[in-house]
C-alpha cells in the first residue's frame, strides 16, 4: 500500500520545476524601456474596437479570449521579446488590468 503523503502533489512538483525560473517583469522584458509585455498588450487594448472585442462585445467576430491571448503572445515574440508569456498568462495579466480599470472608473463616477 502506498502512502498517499509521500506521492508529491501537483502544486509540490510544479514548484520544483520552477526553482531554476527567474520571473521578469513585464514592464521590463523588451529590447528597450520602451518595448515590453505590457507595453505591447496596453497598446492592443487601445488600438480602435480590441478592447470590446476582449470584452465580448463584437458578436460578430467569433473570436474567444484564449484565441487572442494566444495571438497576443505571439504579437510579443514577434516583437522581439524573448521572455515566454504563455497565452494562459496574458489572459490572467489582462483580466487583471480590466478590473482595475473597471474600479477606477466606478471611483472616479463616484468620487468626483
Amino acid at each position: 500500500m502506498v502512502n498517499s503523503a509521500s506521492i508529491p502533489t501537483k502544486k509540490v512538483l510544479e514548484s520544483a520545476a520552477n526553482k531554476g525560473k527567474v520571473r521578469v517583469p513585464w514592464h521590463t522584458d523588451g529590447p528597450t524601456p520602451e518595448l515590453n509585455s505590457m507595453a505591447v498588450i496596453i497598446n492592443w487594448l487601445m488600438t480602435d474596437g480590441n478592447y470590446s472585442c476582449w470584452r465580448g462585445e463584437d458578436k460578430q467576430n467569433g473570436t474567444t479570449k484564449v484565441g487572442i491571448a494566444n495571438e497576443l503572445s505571439q504579437l510579443i515574440k514577434d516583437k522581439g521579446i524573448t521572455v515566454e508569456r504563455p497565452g494562459r498568462n496574458i489572459h490572467v495579466r489582462i483580466n487583471c488590468l480590466d478590473q482595475q480599470f473597471i474600479a477606477a472608473k466606478d471611483w472616479r463616477r463616484h468620487n468626483m
